[in-house]
């Protein structure tokens, strides 16, 4: 038996969103990864990378918004549920975003050492 950290099923009408999210963020440690990786051999394809990334974080940022909305209006819900399906959430946006600035900080790099 595994660790049961979310003890609740998942709201019906938040299911798409959160997986839309959970597969964002996926997708933005990915290209984070593959543009690290990039940053050694193809400045140009890296320096693509880091917007896409930003993209990514404007999708999920739409779908938190939708989830959260949905979320916070359940007044018969527990209290606690509310609470850590918000912060599943959260946290995972904060995945994305933190991808995305670290992105930002190695274009920045690129555009500052071009030829290097």
């Amino acid at each position: 038996m595994g660790l049961k950290v979310y003890p609740f099923e998942i709201f019906d009408d938040i299911k798409a969103d959160l997986k839309k999210i959970n597969n964002l963020c996926l997708e933005a440690v990915e290209n984070l990864v593959e543009m690290i990786n990039l940053m050694e051999t193809d400045f140009d394809t890296a320096y693509k990378k880091s917007f896409h990334i930003e993209t990514l974080k404007r999708s999920a940022r739409d779908a938190k918004f939708k989830v959260l909305g949905l979320v916070y209006q359940k007044p018969e819900e527990k209290s606690l549920r509310v609470y850590l399906t918000s912060k599943i959430c959260i946290k995972m946006f904060d995945m994305i975003v933190r991808s995305e600035e670290i992105s930002d900080f190695l274009r920045s790099l690129i555009v500052k050492y071009p030829s290097k």
